[in-house]
């Protein structure tokens, strides 16, 4: 949406200096210009005032309701229907560990190791922590479970020989 508004900004501007041209040349079309400029402002208001389709989704709401965040500051977020991944930098491994114990105690879970990746079943959820020790760098991914259906085993009537 902003690469879209940045090349109609800068058609207008183009539009703008041919008008102003123009307008020195020839007094005469002093009207039809006025009423072009006016019609581009228009249409600049509409543009900017227009509801973009994009949703803000945050943290906390969604798929991640009831699930603390590390922190708000994060460098970039990723989610759709089925998941959520906050991405952080510069993170200490004590951070990440008090947080690791906050969602045990916030959300009742046990996280399946005490290595990286960590992953712990949350309702009908999977909160998985990812750190790089190395790079300093923290992602929290909060994703459905899935396709809950039990699958039968068409070959339990067989026998082992």
């Amino acid at each position: 949406m902003k690469e879209k508004t940045n090349a109609f900004l800068k058609k207008t501007c183009e539009v703008f200096l041919k008008l102003k041209t123009k307008i020195t040349s020839s007094k005469r079309n002093l009207g039809i210009t006025a009423g072009a400029v006016a019609l581009i402002v228009v249409l600049i208001i509409v543009i900017i005032a227009w509801p973009s389709e994009e949703q803000e989704i945050k943290w906390g709401e969604g798929i991640t309701e009831g699930i603390p965040s590390f922190s708000s500051e994060y460098n970039a977020f990723r989610a759709d229907d089925s998941y959520m991944t906050a991405y952080y930098t510069d993170v200490t491994t004590e951070q990440v560990t008090e947080y690791a114990s906050k969602l045990e105690t916030d959300c009742g879970i046990q996280f399946n190791s005490d290595k990286y990746p960590r992953s712990a079943i949350y309702n009908d959820r999977i909160i998985v922590i990812h750190y790089n020790v190395t790079e300093k760098k923290l992602s929290v991914t909060v994703s459905l479970q899935g396709d809950n259906t039990i699958q039968e085993n068409s070959h339990d009537d067989q026998k082992l020989d």
